[in-house]
């Protein structure tokens, strides 16, 4: 039964679902798709980010992520781990742009995200918080993921573009590198999958927490 106020747009939209798949990606209603407010509430700016990042865990596709289906299956892992912000650079995806969101199964709406203007700047301001920045890499001289202890500090993971990882002023200015041990023969994962690796094992809850 529809509303006899429908006054505020920004809650009620009435479309016909051929227009909704056109816009959405979809044809159902998605409870907050529709509510700017809601939709705002999940974009911070980078201030409130790190003043909000104490004990918590974020994750940083920080260098030219651009394929949005990697960005969506990004933010999609970070509300699955129980991850609390995502950060982006000029050049990554938008996680609401709809293919995005899409792959996200709408965790985008779920998981506040920033743009980031200087990401050597964000990682330094990280560090100097106490932030354990762990940047991401294949690389044979890092750290297996295996073996990173953050203890109880703030972690902010960091992940480069799969066409060239991240650059070596970002790498410099992380306190961590580690790597995702592969079979022989097999160089490194996908961004989106090894972020579900990186996200699951730097998780903060276990199973017998959510019993």
């Amino acid at each position: 039964m529809r509303p006899t106020n429908v006054g505020r747009l920004c809650e009620w939209q009435y479309l016909e679902r051929s227009i909704l798949r056109m816009l959405a990606g979809w044809g159902r209603y998605m409870p907050g798709f529709y509510d700017k407010s809601a939709i705002h509430r999940y974009v911070w700016e980078q201030t409130e980010c790190v003043q909000r990042l104490r004990d918590r865990l974020a994750q940083f596709p920080g260098d030219n992520v651009d394929n949005p289906v990697n960005v969506g299956s990004i933010a999609r892992n970070a509300a699955a781990m129980g991850w609390d912000a995502i950060f982006l650079d000029p050049r990554s995806a938008d996680p609401l742009a709809r293919r995005a969101l899409r792959v996200s199964m709408g965790n985008a709406l779920r998981v506040p995200h920033a743009r980031v203007d200087d990401p050597r700047e964000l990682l330094l301001a990280m560090r100097d918080r106490g932030v354990r920045t762990v940047a991401c890499t294949p690389s044979a001289d890092a750290t297996p993921l295996a073996e990173l202890d953050p203890g109880d500090a703030p972690v902010l993971a960091v992940f480069g573009s799969e066409r060239d990882g991240l650059g070596e002023d970002l790498l410099a200015a992380c306190t961590d590198r580690v790597r995702i041990e592969m079979a022989p023969g097999v160089d490194s994962l996908n961004v989106a999958a090894a972020s579900a690796v990186v996200c699951y094992a730097l998780r903060r809850w276990s199973a017998a927490e959510t019993k």
